[in-house]
């Protein structure tokens, strides 16, 4: 369950003649839509039909949220469409899933998926990258995901990385020495992680080592970055 605990005024919202959704609101909310002023209900019957256009079916949506770059193409696509991300947020709130991914929003709503929490989903991938990794380059992992449970898909965009080096070791230098990984290799680490971070509901078992390279010798013959 992706609960996030609170109680609210339930709103039964019917999708289709085989679905109805519950949603979970603290008052009788009114999203702005364009130059419509909606109903919940009418927001979040929008947004159903609209996702299934931008599209190719769950696996599509879950390969385009695995990478950075063609996940903020998307949300830029849902943006211009009148589905912001603030609203995509008031939909995970309505649907009790702050402790999901939206990712699990996205699709539950798309193809009543069953949702899971991004702790599940991170610790998943822990016990994955554990025969996969080095003692420093787990604990680099470890503090991805922990900042990923805290503040959602946001700490994975491009331009956080040098923000999570930063925190961890004060400098890209640091990093890559106590990693034993190159500025490529390291990118690498980074973008790898996502892709099994979001590969199903079990994550995707790695069958290559150099995808999560353990030695030096690896990392500078080029080989992490294959």
């Amino acid at each position: 369950t992706c609960d996030g605990g609170s109680k609210r005024k339930q709103v039964v919202v019917k999708l289709s003649k085989l679905r109805s959704l519950m949603l979970h609101t603290d008052w009788d909310e009114r999203i702005q839509f364009g130059d419509e002023l909606l109903t919940v209900e009418e927001y979040v019957k929008r947004l159903f039909g609209a996702l299934p256009e931008f599209l190719d079916g769950e696996e599509d949506l879950r390969v385009r949220w695995s990478q950075p770059d063609t996940r903020q193409q998307l949300l830029e696509v849902l943006e211009r469409s009148g589905f912001q991300e603030d609203k995509l947020e008031q939909m995970r709130r309505f649907l009790q899933m702050e402790k999901c991914d939206m990712l699990d929003v996205l699709a539950f709503l798309a193809y009543n998926t069953t949702p899971m929490e991004r702790e599940r989903r991170a610790e998943i991938l822990r016990e994955d990258l554990k025969k996969k990794v080095n003692k420093q380059q787990q604990e680099f992992a470890d503090f991805i995901l922990k900042m990923y449970v805290r503040n959602d898909f946001k700490e994975l965009s491009e331009d956080k990385l040098p923000t999570l080096i930063d925190m961890k070791y004060h400098s890209t230098m640091d990093a890559l020495t106590k990693l034993q990984m190159t500025p490529q290799g390291l990118h690498d680490f980074y973008l790898t992680m996502q892709k099994d971070l979001y590969n199903g509901e079990s994550v995707m078992r790695l069958n290559s080592p150099q995808l999560y390279p353990t030695s030096i010798g690896d990392i500078y013959s080029g080989k992490a970055a294959e």
